[in-house]
């Protein structure tokens, strides 16, 4: 895949991915998707915590991009960073960033993301169904 999509933990480029149960995602460091990048991809996420990830650009928590599905459900996504400097007014979407994709999100919690744009949640394109967030 396009090299620039770097997915600091995991990387998910044309395929499917699910992770479940006590998982530990931090201290990762990326251009784009910090914890998780999701490219042309299919990921489910459940019960994970993704924390304490930056990205120099994009999405340092979770990054979903390019017609991925994404299902997040009981997870806690915080203290994610973008690096780019807050007043710079680039780095997007800190905890969750989603573009031209379909993402539900689920009993979740996101909080105490840094970014200049979106530092919660960004979504550009697409759709997102959030349900007991």
């Amino acid at each position: 895949g396009d090299p620039k999509f770097s997915g600091g933990a995991v990387l998910n480029t044309y395929g499917s991915l699910r992770v479940s149960g006590s998982v530990l995602v931090t201290g990762n460091v990326a251009f784009l998707g910090g914890g998780f990048c999701c490219n042309v991809c299919n990921m489910q996420l459940e019960g994970v915590t993704v924390t304490q990830n930056y990205a120099t650009f994009v999405g340092a928590g979770v990054f979903v991009i390019e017609n991925s599905v994404a299902s997040v459900i009981g997870a806690y996504i915080a203290n994610n960073v973008v690096l780019l400097p807050v007043a710079s007014e680039q780095g997007f979407g800190a905890g969750y960033f989603a573009q031209t994709s379909q993402s539900t999100i689920q009993d979740t919690t996101i909080e105490r993301n840094i970014a200049s744009i979106g530092a919660g949640m960004q979504v550009s394109g697409g759709s997102v169904t959030m349900r007991g967030v």
